[in-house]
């Protein structure tokens, strides 16, 4: 993977290098929150520098809202909760209290204000991969189940994310590194100083995963939202009889639809959560990647690029097997919602 470089709007349009037309085309040099608007070199991306910006939090509290299955509660309505309450951070939503607080934002009812609070408090009990997996944080939301595996306390995962670095992040993703130079261009300077890397300290690292430190830096720039909301959360603790040992993680894809009794997606992921939770851990990949186990199908309708590339890879794992060396691929299953239920169901007799 190459050098990350950018440069802000200001830069690109100061150089003189592309025509107006094309300039006048991009968005101001400045985001609504006063912060430099960058774009990639590619000029494929452009993008905020500000990871607290308004637009940022909204889109975030927003998604957050949806995978919690809370209605109601669209960007416009998010975004004057930020606002209005000069809030910025998405997880402020289950510290909202209307008996406290009033309504949700200006000009609200409080008739809608106790609804939205009803439905948050229906919401409140997940395990910690959940919690920190709907706050849609930059590349982490996929990976959380794997990453705060044999934690139940976020203060004690970060005591140790601090104490080992980018190293105890690659580690719990199980991801290898490779030597990369000029490593500090992938960020601007004030967000390494914002996510407190020592960039001297990292320099030495012979072995290191683009992938974890930038999962290490959004981890430290979003800390403290992270955990200042974290006493309004019931935390499900994952325990086992051996409590040194972690419960066992299952990878599950979900193409376009799950099939019977479920409507959709997040009624399939809810239903999981519910009644697996103290058994095994369910990390939702968005992809048919090598550590998939289950990819999730009704079976009905046009085969999906998900269900192709698991037969793909059912095809290679056959092939393996018969020429007698399966070893470093894996078994995936192509199931309907209620085969994927009955395939769990086997955690629970453990």
């Amino acid at each position: 993977m190459g050098k990350a470089k950018v440069l802000t709007l200001e830069e690109l349009r100061k150089a003189k290098a592309f025509p107006k037309e094309f300039l006048d085309c991009l968005a101001e040099n400045k985001c609504v929150c006063g912060a430099d608007h960058y774009i990639t070199e590619t000029l494929s991306m452009i993008y905020c520098s500000n990871p607290f910006c308004l637009e940022k939090m909204v889109d975030r509290q927003v998604s957050m809202l949806v995978d919690l299955g809370v209605k109601n509660m669209g960007a416009s309505k998010c975004k004057a909760f930020l606002r209005d309450n000069g809030i910025t951070n998405p997880y402020a939503i289950f510290a909202y209290d209307p008996a406290e607080d009033g309504v949700l934002y200006d000009g609200c009812s409080m008739k809608f204000s106790k609804a939205m609070f009803d439905q948050i408090e229906e919401k409140r009990s997940m395990t910690l991969a959940d919690y920190i997996a709907i706050g849609n944080l930059p590349g982490i939301q996929t990976r959380a189940t794997k990453l705060v595996q044999g934690f139940d306390d976020l203060h004690a995962f970060y005591e140790e994310l601090e104490t080992e670095g980018i190293m105890f992040v690659q580690n719990q993703l199980g991801i290898k590194g490779k030597r990369v130079d000029d490593v500090e261009d992938f960020f601007t300077d004030d967000i390494w100083e914002l996510a407190g890397v020592d960039l001297d300290e990292l320099a030495y690292e012979d072995a290191v995963s683009i992938t974890a430190i930038q999962i290490y830096v959004t981890l430290m720039i979003y800390k403290t939202q992270l955990l200042e909301c974290l006493d309004y959360i019931d935390i499900i603790e994952l325990v086992t009889e051996d409590e040194d040992e972690p419960l066992p993680i299952v990878s599950i894809c979900i193409s376009t639809s799950v099939g019977e009794p479920f409507e959709n997606k997040k009624d399939f992921v809810r239903y999981l959560t519910k009644e697996f939770r103290d058994c095994v851990q369910i990390n939702y990949i968005k992809s048919v990647t090598k550590e998939c186990d289950i990819l999730i199908w009704s079976g009905k309708g046009a085969k999906t690029g998900k269900v192709l590339a698991a037969e793909e890879k059912i095809s290679k794992y056959m092939r393996a097997k018969e020429e007698g060396d399966t070893q470093g691929i894996k078994e995936i299953k192509i199931m309907n919602a209620i085969d994927g239920i009955k395939y769990l169901e086997r955690y629970k007799k453990q």
